[in-house]
């Protein structure tokens, strides 16, 4: 698919500024839209992820009248690649790089800039958020800190995370033997991990890597399958081949993703061994303190110490929220989505959960049955 209008975004401009796609759809029948979705992708993925296969979820969603706007935020290969290839560090130095590439920061700038930008051209539209795996984390933060407030916004789908971090028993082991913590110290000059460029690889995931069980990784050869298997020692399997559409080709699939900054490899694995959405930083593992969900006075009214995690839940009244899970998702397990549902509902939020049988993460949108299984779920949530 084509894209009505492109715009560049630029974010970060205190920091030597970052540039962020924006890509708009326009109903296809050019009629007033029925609203507006912005649609952010996961954490080394491109916004094509809504556009595989032949338009995706993006083309079901204009030929239903819907104004269709796709963000390539701070984690896009769009974005990430230009800026390794570069020698400017953003914010200065690789420090301050790696913290302006936590997830909560990306929540506080990227999020609300897109919706802002958004309403500068459907002012009266109602306008939803789709927010996928790690997209639907930043979307998540972005909601509990008020970022989304008076920018209209109604409905909100939380593909397969929202506050909440869980991981099948393979992520757990990557994130309880710190292989991420050891990248600034054995390599400080590393800023991205790419499954593309193994031979550039840091030493803790090259030799994490060699001793990973082959019978953990989906087999196959070929440039595709490769990538793939990297990706699943890197994070977890994201999809099966098998499973996908039969069009989507492989070049298709090269180009989906790119490199993990490691200021957000950090972020994540702090996130998995807490469980919960907390700042980039905050104690993890050793002295955590049980994350209150009024935080004393705080989320009440607004005084008192600002808490460092994100369980607040007093701006997720404004929305209502739809979850989605892939039950085979081996990325994150399934509680993270079942953990959201339960304190939304304990919070009085509206909320509903969809849970997809026999689906991974990204099949939820590539599988060959998401047209029927998913997509349509996706639209009666946006209404």
């Amino acid at each position: 698919m084509t894209p009505s209008e492109t715009i560049p975004l630029t974010v970060d401009e205190e920091h030597g500024g970052l540039t962020l796609t924006l890509r708009r759809f326009k109903p296809a029948n050019g009629t007033a839209p029925r609203g507006a979705v912005l649609l952010l992708h996961g954490g080394n993925s491109a916004g094509d992820t809504f556009l595989l296969p032949n338009g995706g979820l993006t083309a079901f969603l204009t030929q239903d009248g819907f104004d269709v706007w796709i963000l390539d935020w701070r984690t896009s290969p769009r974005v990430v690649g230009p800026l390794l290839a570069g020698e400017k560090r953003l914010g200065g130095s690789l420090q301050r790089e790696r913290e302006l590439y936590a997830l909560d920061h990306a929540a506080q700038t990227d999020i609300p800039s897109a919706l802002e930008e958004i309403r500068r051209h459907v002012p009266n539209a109602e306008l939803g958020v789709v927010g996928h795996c790690m997209g639907g984390g930043a979307t998540s933060i972005a909601i509990a800190t008020g970022k989304l407030t008076g920018l209209g916004v109604k409905n909100v789908v939380l593909s397969t995370l929202g506050l909440f971090y869980e991981v099948p028993w393979n992520g757990w082991l990557k994130a309880e033997d710190f292989i991420v913590e050891r990248i600034p110290q054995e390599n400080p000059d590393c800023r991205g991990v790419d499954p593309h460029t193994p031979e550039l690889w840091p030493r803790a995931m090259t030799e994490a890597f060699g001793y990973w069980p082959r019978g953990w990784l989906p087999s196959g050869t070929g440039r595709a399958a490769s990538m793939l298997q990297r990706l699943t020692f890197m994070f977890g399997q994201p999809y099966d081949a098998r499973r996908l559409d039969p069009v989507i080709s492989e070049r298709e699939l090269l180009a989906q993703f790119g490199a993990m900054h490691v200021g957000l490899f950090l972020h994540a694995a702090e996130l998995v061994r807490r469980g919960y959405a907390a700042k980039l930083g905050a104690p993890d593992v050793i002295d955590r303190p049980r994350a209150c969900a009024d935080d004393c006075n705080h989320t009440r009214n607004g005084t008192g110490p600002v808490p460092d995690h994100y369980l607040l839940p007093q701006h997720f009244h404004n929305h209502r929220i739809t979850l989605l899970n892939a039950a085979d998702n081996q990325l994150w397990h399934r509680d993270a989505v079942d953990l959201m549902h339960d304190w939304l509902r304990d919070h009085g939020v509206r909320s509903e959960k969809r849970n997809y049988a026999g689906y991974r993460i990204q099949e939820l949108f590539w599988g060959a049955r998401a047209k029927r299984d998913v997509y349509p779920d996706i639209r009666n949530a946006l209404l």
